[in-house]
Parts: structure tokens; C-alpha cells; sequence
């Protein structure tokens, strides 16, 4: 079943105006700033904000009335990110298209997410660098890479906490590794097929 297809089916039963997503295998390395994110919160639900990526975002980008966020340019890459972010649960309804994997929803997403109003926010660098929400390592993704241990991201962090994995079973991702070729032909024709799916009113 997709991955935006079971967000959906699980945002139909959450009673809530807003949630946090943070995918499974970001692991925290520290605790999590309680207060900032309640701040950020108070903000965002009192002016129905739609989107606040809780790390720090390529421009452009603008600024915005709220302390330590900017305002995400109409035309800057990664409008949708999931990287840990708070989302008005209406509106993530709204730009979930069934059929997208989560880089077809932050490709595609990105693109939707022009024709709409809705100002979409994230931290400034200054802010998310010193006051990390959620402190977990974003060097070349999270945990894991296709199915494999990213092994600067968890051998230093499971070992500092106590944590025994037989890394064996999924084995790590190594530099050396590639990723598999399509054919030419077979890659061109299920982009274009991507994009109409996700494009379309």
C-alpha cells in the first residue's frame, strides 16, 4: 500500500487540528526542546498556520512575523519536506495524492503546494542550530538508506546508548554502493506518468 495512501487512511481517524511528523527512523540524539516546540505550537494553532518545517530549509526564503521562522519562497525546493515538521491536519488531507511514495510527495508536493495560498514556514538556520527542536542526524537521510544501516548516523549513537543491534541482518550502506539503473526508457516514461498522476486538478 503507498506510503500517502496510509497517511490518509490514518488522518481520517486522528481527532486532532494539528500533528508532528517524524519518520521512524530519525533517531533523537538528545531530548526533545519541549518549550520551543510548544512554542511554535501556540503560534501556529492560534493563526492556523498550514506547514512549519521544524529544521532549517533552502531559499529562497522570507521573513515572517513569528519570532525565529521564515516564510518558505513559492518557488524554493522542498516546500513539503518530511523532515520533522508540524502540519494543520486539514491541509496535509488536502495535498495527499493515494498513488506517492514520500519523495514523490515531497517532489510533487512541492509543486502542488504553488497554487495555493497557504504561506508555508520553517526555522531560520540561525534558530534551528541552536535551538534544535528535534536533534537527530540529517547527513545523507535518517537510519537507514533502502533498507540498510546508514552507519554514521546510528553506530556512534546505538553504542552511546546501550543499544545492541545485530547489524548483520540489514547490513550498512557503504559509500561504494550504487543504486540500481531502470533502463532509460522504463525511468523517462514513469516520471512523466508520476507527474501526471500528481500534477493534475
Amino acid at each position: 500500500i503507498p506510503w500517502s495512501r496510509l497517511i490518509h487512511r490514518t488522518l481520517e481517524v486522528v481527532n486532532t487540528d494539528y500533528i508532528v511528523i517524524l519518520l521512524d527512523d530519525f533517531f533523537l540524539q538528545a531530548p526533545v526542546h519541549e518549550s520551543r516546540l510548544q512554542e511554535i505550537l501556540q503560534s501556529t494553532v492560534a493563526d492556523k498556520l498550514a506547514h512549519v518545517l521544524l529544521t532549517d530549509a533552502p531559499g529562497p526564503n522570507l521573513a515572517s512575523p513569528y519570532p525565529g521562522l521564515v516564510v518558505r519562497g513559492r518557488r524554493a525546493p522542498y516546500r513539503f519536506s518530511l523532515q520533522a515538521g508540524l502540519w494543520r491536519t486539514d491541509y496535509l488531507l488536502s495535498q495527499l495524492r493515494d498513488h506517492e511514495s514520500p519523495w514523490q510527495f515531497e517532489r510533487w508536493g512541492s509543486i502542488r503546494s504553488r497554487r495555493n495560498r497557504e504561506a508555508l514556514y520553517a526555522l531560520e538556520k540561525a534558530e534551528f542550530h541552536s535551538r534544535p527542536v528535534f536533534d537527530y542526524p540529517m547527513t545523507g537521510g535518517g537510519g537507514l538508506v533502502r533498507g540498510r544501516w546508514k552507519r554514521d548516523n546510528v553506530e556512534s549513537l546505538f553504542q552511546r546508548e546501550g543499544i545492541a543491534i545485530d547489524y548483520e541482518v540489514r547490513g550498512f550502506m557503504e559509500p561504494s554502493d550504487s543504486v540500481p539503473r531502470q533502463s532509460r526508457f522504463r525511468h523517462m516514461w514513469r516520471k512523466a506518468w508520476d507527474a501526471w498522476l500528481s500534477l493534475r486538478p
